[in-house]
């Protein structure tokens, strides 16, 4: 069964279609069960479209936080290790420097596992799940990494680096703006995944989801107008 957001447009185009070849017929579709009728399939293909706008949206909100964590990750990296260069510079600040050191060490030890795909997607494996959730706790990690070196630079008497980028002050915003990504990744997926899920519904589950109606509307055409009638082979063609 396909579960790729491809997949799922593509059957809403088809159940769109199916509808449509419907609403076309000479004498009008009059299915017995009422709810498989134009008007009623219609009004069920815009909650389809809703949730597929909705899962769309999320997945947009994911990937742009994703994209911008890890630019800032990759912008902090380098900021370290200029801030580290600058406490190395002064022999005074020995004792700091050397705890500045592993904690910069720690940061770039700190290596999130790349998902499978930006964001949660329909269907993945408890190893995907587990993999995605590593990566989102090595976040966390390394914005306590990155907290506990502002920590250190703020103990240091006359730390004022002439660059304003390393600067406690600079440093720290940019703290606040990691952790608001995680914090904003972490809402998004969970927001996502439960879009996801109640979507898969909608289109599989139960009597009333997409595909049972889908699949009753032709066996409704076919009873209605008879197997070798247009209007079934207008249906028939048309695939799930």
């Amino acid at each position: 069964m396909a579960t790729s957001e491809k997949s799922f447009r593509d059957r809403q185009a088809r159940a769109t279609s199916l509808k449509n070849a419907c609403s076309s017929f000479h004498v009008a579709f009059a299915p017995v069960d009422a709810s498989l009728s134009v008007a009623n399939f219609t009004t069920f293909l815009a909650t389809v479209t809703e949730k597929n706008d909705e899962v769309a949206a999320l997945v947009t909100s994911c990937t742009t936080a994703s994209q911008s964590r890890q630019a800032l990750h990759a912008e902090l990296r380098g900021l370290l290790t200029q801030a580290l260069g600058y406490l190395e510079s002064n022999k005074a600040w020995k004792a700091q420097s050397a705890a500045a050191r592993k904690i910069v060490e720690k940061f770039r030890g700190t290596r999130p596992p790349a998902a499978k795909s930006a964001t949660p997607a329909a269907g993945e494996t408890p190893e995907v799940i587990k993999k995605r959730n590593q990566g989102n706790q090595a976040y966390v990690e390394l914005a306590s990494h990155l907290e506990q070196f502002i920590g250190v630079c703020a103990a240091v008497p006359g730390y004022a680096p002439p660059a304003t980028t390393i600067t406690v002050s600079a440093l720290t915003t940019m703290l606040d703006a990691f952790k608001a990504l995680n914090s904003t990744l972490s809402t998004a997926e969970q927001q996502l995944s439960v879009a996801q899920k109640s979507r898969y519904d909608l289109y599989y589950e139960g009597d009333d989801c997409l595909q049972r109606k889908f699949q009753g509307i032709k066996k409704s055409v076919k009873g209605q107008y008879g197997m070798k009638s247009p209007e079934y082979a207008t249906v028939k063609i048309i695939k799930w």
